[in-house]
């Protein structure tokens, strides 16, 4: 599984930032540009989901993989 990851490093990130800019659209759709206090934690707000999966995909696609 490793190995398949690390080969395949790059379309795991692009498929990340690809599903959190979906979130991001859904979000901007539902609430436009305001603020607004979701109904649990921050953290459960498809918005917020979206940035932080828009920011692991981009650290995970463009980063260099370690060579042995």
């Amino acid at each position: 599984m490793k190995e398949f990851f690390t080969q395949n490093r790059k379309w795991v990130g692009i498929s990340l930032v690809l599903g959190g800019a979906g979130l991001e659209l859904i979000h901007y759709i539902d609430y436009g540009v305001t603020l607004h206090f979701p109904t649990l934690f921050l953290i459960y707000d498809h918005g917020v989901v979206g940035l932080i999966l828009m920011m692991a995909g981009a650290i995970l696609g463009f980063g260099k993989p370690k060579e042995k």
